[in-house]
């Protein structure tokens, strides 16, 4: 069974995932799809693995939102914290 994280240790472990090396240190999350414009795919739960946290603009933290990329398509994606189901294999709570 899957252990539990608060969203706040989650978003902790996010914002610090550097090693000592001053390297990234990818990690894994799950959310639920929402976008007001393109509504057909809201409530859908998408996971990604090996993923880094990106620069964000300056309005995203004042939107709970956080900028992620996945290393291995380099995409870039955005997630709102309050969607966030699971991070590195554990469930997020609030």
């Amino acid at each position: 069974m899957a252990e539990t994280i608060h969203l706040r240790d989650a978003l902790r472990l996010m914002d610090e995932s550097m090693s000592p090396s001053g390297e990234l240190v990818p990690f894994s999350i799950s959310f639920v799809k929402y976008s007001k414009e393109k509504p057909l795919h809201n409530g859908e739960e998408v996971s990604y693995k090996n993923c880094i946290k990106t620069a964000v603009r300056q309005n995203m933290k004042k939107n709970m939102q956080r900028g992620i990329r996945v290393i291995d398509s380099n995409d870039i994606k955005t997630v709102h914290i309050w969607l966030i189901t699971r991070f590195n294999g554990n469930t997020v709570r609030w």
